[in-house]
């Protein structure tokens, strides 16, 4: 079994994340106090289904998945106490016992009227995860969801506050919330949300730039696996979740900040001064530029996660950020980049490869030459060529180039559809 690296790999960033939470920041600038940065992640793996993306995300999340049992089990015997507690408090007419709080790491549907108490009795964050995230970003469109995506874009700064007055929840605050999300999703929806995004409708509201975390590797050949399980590494990955989990807040209940050192600080202002100009340029798409707007948050973020981290290895806590926690972050968003690239384009590869295959299906006879819209998607499931939104922009994309030609047929008793062929003329290469 082979699966991309790229997988397992963004998949960890994001649980390190979510599990140093808000009780550790950053202060990315020297003499901005102003600025301070939680650590917190949004990303995405996009492949096709069979790739293993799911195998991939659950292996790095089973550590996570230990936690939970063990705070399960913390928490069922806390409420037994509880319930004693309660009937003591009853029978001496005392003041009822407070209800123990369950500690949260992840949660997987959850709307956001669940999700409010969740933060709050959680300060330090969690993670939200979804095997597939179609189904949650489609979520946010539904009727009755209108603040959904508001609450969302909230709790990606890990610093707004939230107060919600409902009827039967009374008054629910939330000093800062801080949410790390992450899942998987397959090219055709993704190529989808970035075309609606690209046309300026609902969705380019800066959502996707907020998943920097963004990977869409390669596939690889498929190899049997004869080797065994690193049992040990295994180990040493649930050591360090461990330890970042039993961090703390200071004595005050606020994050402890770190800074960058001298000699990372000044790296750092020189890696701003080169992207901020690129940030601000007309020589990148808006689209990319507002992601990488996002990257002076990303930066310091990572180099954090990674401080953090060694200090779990050498069981020591961090006073500052080091050179090479500041230079690895900064191979991470060299990266990231050219995967945020692609994805962002993947809607116009997407088309072209549609068209393509359109030419395939003709020259194969699969489809008559002549053929209309609806006899591409009606009844051929056919990826990419499913509705007759996407049939008609790969024919306008072939048709562009030349490959195909349309024609307008003589009205008969009714508007009669366009016919496309091969263009004579103009032949197509065999795709």
């Amino acid at each position: 079994m082979r699966i991309p690296p790229d997988f397992c790999c963004a998949t960890l960033l994001v649980v390190l994340a979510s599990l140093i939470g808000r009780k550790r920041q950053i202060r990315p600038e020297k003499n901005n106090s102003k600025w301070v940065i939680t650590p917190n992640l949004w990303g995405l793996i996009v492949g096709r289904s069979g790739l293993l993306k799911t195998p991939a995300m659950k292996q790095v999340l089973s550590g996570l998945d230990d936690l939970i049992q063990i705070v399960m089990k913390k928490h069922q015997q806390a409420m037994q106490e509880y319930e004693v507690q309660k009937e003591n408090a009853k029978v001496n007419k005392l003041p009822l016992p407070p209800t123990p709080t369950l500690k949260r790491y992840k949660t997987e549907d959850p709307t956001i009227e669940a999700l409010g108490p969740i933060l709050r009795d959680n300060p330090q964050g969690i993670l939200l995860f979804r095997d597939e995230l179609q189904g949650w970003l489609k979520s946010m469109n539904k009727k009755g969801q209108e603040n959904a995506r508001a609450f969302y874009l909230e709790t990606w700064n890990a610093s707004a506050n939230f107060t919600s007055d409902r009827i039967g929840r009374g008054v629910i605050h939330i000093p800062a919330m801080c949410l790390n999300v992450f899942g998987g999703i397959q090219p055709g929806p993704i190529a989808s949300y970035v075309s609606r995004m690209r046309s300026g409708d609902d969705n380019d509201d800066g959502f996707l730039q907020r998943f920097q975390v963004m990977v869409w590797p390669k596939s690889i050949p498929w190899i049997p696996y004869t080797g065994t399980l690193d049992e040990e590494m295994e180990r040493d990955i649930k050591r360090i979740y461990l330890w970042l989990d039993q961090l703390a807040f200071d004595q005050h209940g606020d994050p402890i900040v770190l800074k960058f050192s001298d000699e990372a600080q000044v790296l750092f202002d020189e890696w701003q001064a080169k992207i901020q100009p690129r940030i601000r340029s007309d020589e990148i798409p808006e689209y990319m530029a507002s992601h990488l707007s996002k990257y002076p948050k990303l930066l310091p973020s990572i180099a954090l996660i990674i401080e953090m981290t060694q200090g779990a290895i050498n069981q020591v806590h961090p006073k500052s950020v080091s050179v090479q926690s500041f230079m690895m972050a900064k191979e991470w968003c060299e990266y990231l980049e050219p995967h945020a690239w692609k994805i962002y384009q993947c809607d116009q590869v997407s088309i072209i490869e549609s068209a393509k295959k359109l030419i395939r299906k003709v020259q194969e006879g699969k489809l008559p030459d002549g053929f209309t819209v609806r006899e591409v998607h009606h009844g051929k499931h056919w990826g990419g060529l499913s509705d007759s939104a996407q049939v008609q922009k790969a024919c306008d994309y072939a048709e562009g180039k030349k490959w195909l030609i349309k024609k307008q047929q003589v009205p008969t008793g009714g508007r009669q559809p366009d016919r496309y062929y091969l263009n004579p003329k103009f032949p197509c290469p065999h795709f």
